[in-house]
């Protein structure tokens, strides 16, 4: 009996153990089974980051109900992460409200053009047409980066919202079935 009982402490407290939680990923330039190029001379991996200090977003009006509410929304799950200190998180400017974020057709909605650098934005934009959600049904957002395979540098970041499948919405009470705008954004800037 007496050498059970450590057998038994020790199985009861190994199931008692935390594990961490996990509440975000690190990606790098290894991450996705993305391959870095024979020409990259830097250590790898290296962590996904920004090249500059500041970065401009631009919002496309959201097919809601109350747009403004939206927008507000957004700015503040931006405004969420200048407040958290350590984590390395830019500034962010508003470059304001894009009606047609495709510059007349001219780059993609979302995603980098490597012929109109220029042109690239970084976006928060909403699919709401019937079969125009490119990802998984049961993606409410997904954020795409666009970064340099060997320095980790990001270009791009468009957030993509879910309004095909999922309704969206800003009010202060938790509502069945309405996803929180500003919880969701505040998750993929992250």
């Amino acid at each position: 009996m007496m050498t059970r009982l450590p057998a038994a402490v020790l199985t009861l407290s190994l199931l008692t153990v935390a594990s961490p939680a996990l509440g975000y990923s690190t990606y790098t330039t290894l991450s996705q089974g993305v391959q870095t190029p024979c020409s990259c001379e830097l250590e790898q991996p290296r962590k996904l980051r920004w090249g500059s200090p500041n970065l401009p977003y631009w919002i496309q009006e959201a097919p809601l109900a109350d747009p403004i509410s939206a927008e507000q929304a957004i700015h503040q799950s931006i405004g969420a992460w200048g407040k958290v200190e350590g984590c390395g998180a830019p500034g962010f400017t508003f470059g304001g409200v894009l009606a047609d974020p495709t510059f007349e057709g001219q780059v993609p909605r979302i995603g980098y053009s490597q012929e109109h650098p220029e042109l690239n934005t970084n976006l928060i934009t909403w699919f709401s047409n019937p079969g125009s959600w490119p990802n998984g049904p049961g993606v409410l957002a997904l954020t795409r980066l666009t970064y340099h395979p060997c320095t980790g540098e990001i270009f791009d970041a468009d957030i993509t919202m879910n309004a095909v499948d999922f309704a969206h919405g800003t009010t202060a009470q938790p509502v069945d079935d309405i996803m929180d705008v500003q919880n969701t954004v505040t998750h993929e800037m992250g």
